[in-house]
């Protein structure tokens, strides 16, 4: 009996294989998920034209394993028993993401994703130790970090090269890292008392475009009514690299 070729074997290997592949499957239209039957709809989507809005619902887990593209944006807002968010394979989104007010979500995946062609929102996800951006890029208007009080280390945005606008970080953090290369219009930065203004800014005056303002906390348990801050505002301009204002005292009211 005649034994088929290599030859043979590899191609009926390769079509094996190639009938298992999933297709993929593009959709349209804006997609306000409240519910497991919502977004078992977007699930086998591997590109998305519209808008993905998922709010106020009681999923504890949103992984969308196919996703690659989204031409549009996502908001995931106020959602109580979120824990995951995985979005491990999109590579490009061109509006905004926004991730806002998960009081359960610890993890945040955005493992692939290199360009976002508006602005990013982390804001009050207080679960979140670490959300992971490991290849974005460029940002192609702000990114706005806020509330998220278990992230002590700023390093979560490695690559990141380019934000069109303005890139605030606020929180208590014990140490901040980012790309060399970034380039910003204007950057806010709000350190803890771990993390001086001085040591923030002293290696950053060249990746800012416009201004750099950076914002010392104060202890609230030791200030009383009518108290100044010891420490204040530090401008930095980059196109002469001067620090262009001394310490401003600030009135602050103990809450």
């Amino acid at each position: 009996m005649q034994l088929p070729s290599v030859s043979l074997l590899l191609l009926a290997a390769a079509l094996s294989v190639s009938a298992r592949a999933p297709e993929k499957q593009k959709c349209e239209g804006n997609f306000n998920i409240k519910n497991d039957d919502d977004f078992a709809k977007i699930v086998p989507c591997s590109e998305i034209k519209g808008k993905v809005f998922i709010d106020h619902t009681k999923l504890t887990e949103a992984d969308l394993p196919n996703l690659q593209t989204l031409d549009g944006c996502i908001k995931v807002i106020s959602n109580a028993e979120l824990e995951t968010l995985a979005l491990p394979r999109i590579t490009t989104i061109t509006g905004v993401v926004e991730i806002s007010n998960n009081p359960q979500l610890s993890t945040i995946d955005f493992n692939g994703l290199q360009v976002l062609g508006k602005s990013l929102t982390l804001t009050a996800n207080p679960s979140v130790s670490s959300p992971n951006f490991p290849e974005l890029s460029s940002v192609g208007e702000n990114v706005l970090v806020a509330g998220e009080t278990k992230v002590t280390n700023f390093n979560y945005l490695p690559a990141l090269q380019s934000v069109g606008k303005t890139m605030d970080i606020r929180g208590s953090f014990d140490t901040i890292s980012l790309n060399s290369t970034l380039k910003a219009k204007n950057m806010v930065l709000v350190s803890s008392s771990k993390l001086g203004c001085a040591e923030i800014t002293k290696n950053w005056t060249p990746m800012v475009e416009d201004k750099l303002k950076c914002f010392e906390k104060a202890d609230k348990a030791h200030l009383t009514a009518g108290s100044k801050l010891p420490n204040g505002a530090i401008t930095v301009q980059a196109s002469t690299g001067v620090i262009a204002a001394s310490v401003m005292l600030i009135a602050y009211l103990a809450l």
